[in-house]
């Protein structure tokens, strides 16, 4: 999942097997969660996000 108008430049694969997507400037713009799978055929994922705006 990224934002629809950023254009990846760099991914990091973090300790538990999640991909971070990165723009230009090294911005988080992207996840991607591998080998998940669900409990339950109804489970779903939440997901937090946190915007800072620029001072």
């Amino acid at each position: 999942m990224t934002r629809d108008d950023a254009v990846v430049l760099d991914s990091e694969e973090t300790a538990d097997e999640v991909v971070l997507m990165k723009d230009g400037a090294g911005r988080v713009i992207g996840i991607e969660i591998l080998h998940y799978r669900p409990a339950t055929a109804d489970s779903r994922v939440s997901v937090e996000t946190v915007a800072h705006t620029a001072a």
